[in-house]
């Protein structure tokens, strides 16, 4: 291990000291030198959370980018009286919405000739009807291959415990900070949740195209880290 990947351990641990020479155990008033672990290792989750915090931030202060740590709103509470259930789940977001416009774009030809017929009576109706017919073909094709079939997948899951994403192990609120990222501007923004586990790397989640929005899905974490 380098000497800098042994300061990121010892950063977090209660038996750390500051000296002259950098930071050196208390134990050993020595710099570390273990192989994979450290045996008088013991987390203080308070600084390991500030400087997980301060390293989040550095890492996504980009042009473009805004990153917050995820908080409860006073005003969520005064507006949001509706008691939240036990579990929230959050899917993929729905494409048939996709497809049923996609459908009526494709109607579109039908009713431009049928308009035109009705008030020109030697319009070639035929090119209309052909285009229809593609289009239809082509919804129908798609949605045989399950192009745009509802996705079921589930993403997150959440409850007064924890949170889990993608099927993984659930985390409990106490282990882990989240945070709201959002990258770009206007239309061509995404809005992303990292989860961070202590002492783990980050988890990034796009909440950009979820069956939910990202502000009601951080409004229901921090209300769910509330629940007692």
């Amino acid at each position: 291990m380098t000497r800098e990947e042994y300061i990121k351990w010892c950063e977090n641990c209660v038996f750390r000291e500051p000296s002259k020479i950098g930071i050196i155990c208390s134990i050993t008033n020595e710099y570390a030198n273990f192989s994979n672990s450290c045996s008088n290792f013991s987390i203080d989750e308070k600084e390991t959370r500030l400087n997980e915090e301060r390293y989040l931030l550095l890492k996504y202060s980009e042009f473009r980018t805004t990153i917050i740590k995820t908080e409860q709103k006073v005003y969520w509470n005064i507006w949001s009286k509706k008691n939240l259930p036990e579990r929230t789940v959050i899917k993929n977001q729905d494409k048939r919405k996709q497809y049923y416009l996609f459908i009526l774009f494709s109607l579109i030809p039908i009713a431009g000739g049928f308009s035109q017929f009705l008030f020109q009576k030697n319009v070639n109706m035929e090119s209309y009807y052909l285009i229809s017919i593609g289009f239809l073909t082509i919804v129908i094709l798609l949605y045989m291959n399950n192009k745009y079939k509802r996705d079921e997948t589930v993403i997150l899951e959440f409850d007064k415990y924890g949170i889990s994403y993608n099927g993984l192990p659930k985390f409990s609120w106490k282990e882990i900070q989240t945070f709201e990222l959002q990258e770009g501007r206007g239309r061509f923004t995404y809005f992303k949740l990292i989860i961070k586990p202590l002492l783990k790397d980050e988890i990034v989640i796009d909440l950009t195209y979820l069956e939910s929005t990202p502000s009601k899905i951080i409004r229901s974490i921090e209300r769910y880290k509330e629940m007692p």
